[in-house]
């Protein structure tokens, strides 16, 4: 499972901000380790 292992290098990356959430595209995808429904959609 390789986009297992991506989340998490994100998250050690970047803290997640509120305010870069909706400008920073990185964080749609960091927002994936804590939202399992997003996770799934950006798979698909």
């Amino acid at each position: 499972m390789p986009f297992t292992p991506e989340p998490s290098r994100q998250t050690s990356r970047r803290p997640i901000d509120p305010s870069k959430n909706s400008q920073a595209p990185d964080s749609s995808s960091m927002q994936m380790n804590y939202n399992p429904d997003k996770f799934i959609f950006v798979l698909k």
